[in-house]
């Protein structure tokens, strides 16, 4: 599996996995499609706030990972926040997003915390997670949307 940054000719492959991964159940709620062009595009201009990469296998897209940075008082650093991590179907179950966070775990290595959310019926991913070390943060999540 190589994983490197999304370059202008992924826009297409990233767009497709977007679609799908929001019409999926690992999400709670659709998605404006233009929010994914959005941030390819942010991804691209190299935004100090998400980075994009895009995962192949033998040559071929499978899958991307989008990470979010900020800062955190509670923990004293920088946050490292798996914002999404998708593989295409003919991908799954062969092992890679294990491998996939233990490369993030190997990026982001000076984060104080690592974060994501998963939603509760996504029963698989939430194996994957908790056999990484990940655990669940019983706070509660608001957003206000504008």
């Amino acid at each position: 599996m190589e994983i490197r940054h999304f370059i202008e000719k992924d826009r297409e492959a990233f767009l497709s996995f977007c679609k799908d991964f929001y019409s999926g159940g690992a999400v709670l709620h659709p998605v404006d499609s233009e929010n994914f062009a959005r941030t390819f595009e942010a991804c691209l201009a190299g935004s100090p706030f998400t980075e994009g990469f895009l995962m192949e296998v033998d040559g071929v897209p499978a899958g991307y990972l989008l990470v979010s940075h900020t800062w955190s008082n509670e923990v004293g650093g920088m946050v490292a926040l798996l914002e999404e991590l998708y593989f295409a179907p003919q991908f799954r179950g062969r092992g890679l997003g294990g491998q996939m966070l233990d490369w993030f775990a190997d990026r982001y290595k000076d984060s104080k915390r690592y974060r994501l959310e998963v939603n509760r019926e996504n029963t698989g991913a939430i194996r994957l997670y908790e056999r990484k070390g990940f655990r669940f943060l019983e706070y509660l999540q608001m957003v206000e949307e504008h």
